[in-house]
């Protein structure tokens, strides 16, 4: 029988900047591997990856704490909105 490895270690990450991490992880040592088999290709793809991801690291991080970046939407107890999210939260969790 098959257990579930710990949350922090499943493949679904839902912290963007700790996926974008492990992204230029992967990238970084497919480069590696690709090089050492002459996987041209392969090597550029991954430089590509490698430099989108660290691109997304720079902005994410720089905006971390920025107020201005994140706002909060007021929300009232009878709004629409509301209702129809949590009614689809509902039927998926049934």
């Amino acid at each position: 029988m098959a257990t579930r490895p710990p949350y922090r270690y499943q493949r679904v990450q839902t912290r963007i900047l700790r996926l974008r991490w492990w992204n230029l992880v992967g990238c970084i040592v497919l480069i590696v591997f690709n090089s050492v088999l002459h996987v041209w290709p392969g090597v550029g793809l991954n430089v590509v990856l490698a430099a989108i991801n660290i691109y997304y690291l720079v902005t994410l991080t720089r905006g971390r704490h920025d107020d201005r970046r994140y706002a909060v939407v007021p929300i009232g107890v009878d709004d629409g909105f509301l209702a129809r999210h949590l009614g689809r939260v509902a039927t998926s969790a049934a």
